[in-house]
């Protein structure tokens, strides 16, 4: 996180990607607004108790009369009253139990933020130094070409080659060059969308440290059992079913405004007139039974069911999408390693084939199209094994996210 800050304000330090996720979770905007999002869940939770608390009002009334003897009089009073519900269908209850449901969600519906910002961060991390690394291929081979274009310069001067092959090789050093620049541009713009990502300034001099990643053992095959556990313990889904809950208990408590109201009620009061001083005082029992309601209370009752019936299918869904998304990332990730593999060799074979056309080249033996066709083929072939690299760590480092990563290590502390 400091050298992080540093970095955004003009250090040379390296950031590693732990310091990127807890720079994110402690300054992305969008996370910190989810965040104030789980305060709601607390005082909604802090309001359905207090709703258990008996009501007190004080009232001041000033009543004025007109009599023909005397023509004018007034009579002022005060008065306090409260009343305790006893019994409301169990409505309080309910609405308790459900907001209790939805505070304990809180830290999971973070966990899932987390996961998702975590997932957002990473892909820009990995798609720096996959573009780092393209550039680096495009500065090497921009380098080589500047070298076979002096080559081919002395060999036309000398009638190895055609003057024909010099301007194709002048041709293939300013195609080098544009890749370089667009693979500049390309690292320039991936370090913003990164540094957008932490809601930090651009800072050219922003860098990051590479990944150490395992590319010689093949991925271990994802088994049903560890896949079934890993889409029950998601975040995601634990709070689709908790919600589920939620929406239960939330039913229970619009239905409760249909049953009778038992309540405790009481008032104390006092009338000031001059001479007739009254004081009026009561305590009652009473139920309320409820015979002609209005529709809202039917409307909402019915808003609930629905409410419930979408909280119970958003809960299939999300299942469905975490397994279907564990699916792919796991086959993802032996299909990219197994592409690495392949890759591996045909960069190989076609480095070796660039070889035997470089020397018949400098021999005369071999047309100058025969040998750029032969380096644009290797060139995008290690273009493909860098892609299929990072595309296969990307997809690890996501699958570890949702097998066993949990972001909570990374969580801001001075909130």
């Amino acid at each position: 996180m400091t050298l992080l800050l540093a970095a955004a304000t003009g250090g040379a330090a390296q950031t590693s990607l732990d310091e990127c996720l807890r720079a994110g979770f402690a300054r992305n905007t969008g996370y910190r607004q989810n965040r104030l999002e789980t305060e709601n869940m607390r005082a909604s939770l802090a309001a359905s108790r207090l709703a258990m608390l008996p009501t007190v009002s004080a009232s001041f009334d000033n009543d004025f009369y007109w009599h023909r003897f005397p023509p004018f009089t007034k009579t002022p009073s005060v008065g306090i009253s409260g009343k305790v519900v006893l019994f409301k269908g169990l409505t309080i209850h309910n609405e308790i139990a459900a907001a209790k449901i939805e505070c304990k969600l809180a830290p999971v519906y973070l966990e899932g933020k987390r996961q998702d910002l975590a997932s957002s961060i990473i892909e820009a991390y990995i798609q720096i130094l996959l573009d780092k690394e393209a550039l680096t291929l495009a500065t090497s081979n921009c380098e080589t070409s500047l070298l076979e274009r002096d080559k081919t310069r002395q060999l036309t001067s000398g009638g190895a080659q055609p003057a024909s092959a010099l301007a194709q090789m002048e041709a293939q050093l300013a195609g080098d060059r544009a890749s370089v620049t667009e693979a500049v541009c390309r690292v320039k713009t991936d370090i913003l969308s990164l540094l957008q990502l932490l809601d930090l300034p651009y800072d050219s001099s922003f860098d990051i440290l590479p990944l150490d990643e395992d590319l010689e053992n093949p991925p271990a095959p994802l088994s049903r059992e560890v896949m079934e556990r890993a889409v029950l313990s998601n975040p995601k889904t634990v709070y689709a079913e908790g919600m589920v809950k939620s929406g239960k208990a939330t039913l229970k408590a619009a239905k409760g405004a249909l049953s009778p109201e038992i309540f405790i009620s009481g008032a104390y009061g006092a009338t000031l007139g001059k001479g007739h001083h009254r004081d009026v005082s009561y305590l009652s029992i009473g139920i309320a039974l409820p015979i002609l309601t209005s529709g809202e209370t039917y409307s909402g009752i019915r808003g609930a069911r629905l409410s419930l019936k979408a909280a119970e299918l958003e809960a299939y869904t999300t299942e469905r999408k975490v397994e279907a998304e564990l699916e792919r990332l796991s086959l993802e990730a032996e299909n990219s390693y197994s592409k690495l593999l392949s890759c591996r060799t045909n960069v190989a074979s076609l480095a070796r084939l660039l070889e035997i056309n470089r020397a018949k080249y400098e021999k005369g033996a071999c047309s100058i199209l025969d040998y750029t066709v032969a380096k644009n083929n290797l060139v995008k072939a290690e273009t493909g094994l860098l892609e299929a690299k990072w595309q296969y760590i990307f997809q690890k480092k996501l699958l570890d996210l949702y097998l066993d990563g949990k972001m909570t290590e990374y969580e801001d502390t001075d909130k």
